[in-house]
């Protein structure tokens, strides 16, 4: 769409982070989800109010329409009841928040580190790709699991089906392979989307 209205590559990139964002939003039955996913991932960062504004139109829309059509039945994951059996918990869950959330800035580093790496590499596109491609290839070697969306590993998971010490080496697998999927992304300037 944008490249038949000829916009500029900022706002072709825009229009591609709505449209991401539109995608993965309804998949978790989380707007703001989507959009600080988008903005994140797909806009660097850029915190422009005109593009958050889009996104969140954008997110909220893909929600909403989701939801009237598919009626919410469908579910990306099997939660198991929860039931707090001591305030105890509360601390370990404290710990883990802070864990996640220092582990997800530790990933975000990583993710623009990468990008800026490979957005300087006076490499070809072709080798970019290569490089990225063989990068995640190697990972799904030993851990094939590791590969697509992860939902069903995600649900063994909540399900109580998987050990801490797998759980730790498929998390290790996948921030690899994240920051090696990037690759791609950092082959196309902004004049290319």
């Amino acid at each position: 769409m944008a490249q038949a209205l000829r916009v500029g590559a900022q706002r072709a990139k825009v229009l591609v982070a709505c449209g991401a964002g539109a995608g993965i939003a309804p998949t978790f039955n989380a707007p703001i989800g989507g959009l600080l996913f988008t903005q994140e991932i797909v806009l660097l960062g850029e915190t422009a109010l005109g593009n958050l504004s889009l996104l969140i139109i954008s997110t909220t829309a893909a929600v909403v329409t989701s939801g009237s059509l598919t009626g919410n039945e469908a579910s990306v994951f099997q939660v198991p009841a929860f039931e707090l059996r001591s305030y105890w918990e509360l601390l370990t869950y404290s710990l883990m928040g802070i864990t996640m959330g220092l582990l997800s800035a530790g990933y975000i580093r990583l993710f623009h580190a990468t990008a800026d790496l490979f957005g300087r590499a006076n490499l070809s596109v072709s080798l970019k790709l290569g490089i990225g491609l063989l990068a995640v290839g190697m990972i799904a070697i030993p851990l094939p699991q590791n590969l697509s969306d992860g939902y069903p590993v995600i649900n063994a998971v909540l399900a109580g089906h998987l050990q801490v010490r797998r759980m730790v080496i498929l998390a290790r697998a996948k921030i690899r392979e994240g920051s090696s999927a990037i690759d791609a992304d950092a082959c196309f300037s902004g004049d290319q989307y």
